[in-house]
Order: C-alpha cells, then structure tokens, then sequence
C-alpha cells in the first residue's frame, strides 16, 4: 500500500489477499476491536436470538456469512460479512486492518455461508470462499483505528456464492430518526460445543439517533453485540422491506455503534465497489 499518510480522504487502501488455505474453521481466535480501547456492550437482559437456520439457508433473508481473517496463519480473528454481490461483501474496517492488536492487514480471508459451527462445515448447505482484494478507507488507515466513523471495508471473493443469495441492499443512513433496527451477526460469545462464534444470533428494537449530535457522528443504538459482530449490517425494517443502513463496528460503556453509508458523515459505498474494477 501507499505511504498512509499521503493519502488523500477520498482514497481507499486496496490489497491482494493469499488465496490458498484449507476450508477447516481456525484453531483459535482473536477479538478484534477497533482500536484496541473499548470492548463490546452487551446490555442486561441481553435479549439477542438465536437465527433459526432456515432463515440462513438457501434464499432465507439471513444468507450471510461468518469471516476469519489471519495475518500470520495461526492467530484467526472472527468477524460478519454481509453481501452486496455475489462475490464481495461489507464488514469492518478493522477485520481487514488491525490496530487495536497490532496484527496489521488481513492476509487471508476465509468466508463461509450458511455456517453454524464446525460440524456443519460438510453439509451441502455450507459454502466456502477465499478472500482475493480487499479495499477500506483512507480514513480508517490514517488514523491508526481513531477514525471509528470510517471503519468499513470490503471484501472480493475469489469466486461467486451459488443459489439464491437473498443479497443485502444498502442506503444511506438518514441522519436522525427512530427506526425498527437490528444486528445478525456471529456472536464470540455464545458458544457452541465449545465452539466460540459458531452460531448467528439477532437482535432488534426501537432506536431513536441523531448522527450529527452523536459525538463520533456515528449511528448509535442501545443493542447487545460481542466481539465476532464486528461488520454485522444494521439493518432497518420498514413496510416490511429490509436495507442495511450501516455495518456495526464498535461497543463499550451504554451504546454501540455502527459506521454510516453516505451523507456528511458516512462511508461512500458505491465509490469503494467501483474502485474492484479499477486496475
């Protein structure tokens, strides 16, 4: 990548990702966190469901993807992914590059979809995909994780997913409201027969935000999240009708907090997808 510092605001960090790795979960795990200076908040009673599985088999509406990305092939840090084609997804910034543990870029990405813990990796239900390019922001890079409001990223696949994907639609976040909002993701800390992160588990409720008033200028809701929903989308019901308005990066003391799409303060998404057709 190019010297950070250099880097204009409306750049991104774009790099090539190793491609070949078995399609076994990790060993271990690692909680990534933003920056290193805060944790997850999950709020009593923690009122977060687990995801039938029909809802993330074939054309369910959940047929997202739980990530492991590595920068030396033995510490694996859990994250969600959620896709917007059929070969590139959203997640957080800081699944694609680390500050808070000082494990710097991804190196390799493994995707599954339709994953719910380790025996369910031989079901036909399961797919499995190598991350090839990732791109995140300027923002994100330069700051050393500081910039919370810009830690997004996106990852290109090195093939397709197959079937009928139910893919994830985004919008703008409008900048203040009160919305039916939700985070599906894999959270670390439900376990499966010991298995940290196996399963997808959800949450929603009624928000009320203000992104201009919010101090990092970020969508802010008080919903229970852990370490592995780092990159979940936040998703807004409406008529019925569900759009992901952000992807969810960050927790600690009474609220947690997703980066925004679009606007004053949020991510430009279709500018980054483009940039995967730049040479």
């Amino acid at each position: 990548m190019a010297n950070l510092s250099s880097l204009p605001k409306n750049y991104v960090g774009v790099w090539s990702l190793g491609t070949s790795a078995p399609d076994g979960p990790p060993e271990s795990i690692l909680e990534l966190d933003s920056a290193g200076s805060g944790s997850e908040s999950t709020f009593s009673p923690d009122l977060r469901l687990k995801v039938d599985p029909i809802h993330f088999q074939d054309g369910g509406k959940y047929r997202c993807m739980s990530l492991f990305s590595d920068t030396d092939s033995r510490a694996f840090a859990i994250g969600t992914g959620w896709l917007i084609a059929d070969d590139l997804l959203v997640t957080a910034g800081h699944c694609a590059y680390d500050w808070g543990n000082a494990m710097g870029p991804a190196v390799t990405v493994k995707a599954y979809m339709g994953y719910s813990g380790k025996a369910s990796i031989s079901k036909a239900s399961v797919q499995f995909r190598m991350g090839k390019r990732i791109i995140t922001t300027a923002g994100w890079l330069q700051s050393e994780g500081r910039d919370r409001a810009s830690d997004v990223s996106f990852i290109q696949l090195d093939r397709p997913f197959k079937g009928n994907l139910n893919k994830f639609t985004f919008e703008d976040t409008p900048v203040q409201g009160t919305a039916n909002l939700g985070i599906v993701g894999y959270p670390g800390d439900k376990l499966r027969d010991g298995e940290h992160g196996a399963e997808m588990f959800e949450q929603f409720a009624s928000i009320n935000y203000d992104i201009e008033k919010s101090k990092r200028h970020m969508l802010e809701y008080r919903i229970s999240t852990f370490g592995g929903q780092s990159g979940s989308p936040v998703i807004r019901i409406r008529d019925g009708r569900m759009v992901s308005i952000g992807a969810h990066v960050y927790g600690g003391g009474i609220l947690n907090s997703a980066s925004t799409i679009g606007g004053t303060f949020g991510n430009d998404y279709k500018s980054m997808v483009a940039a995967f057709t730049r040479p």
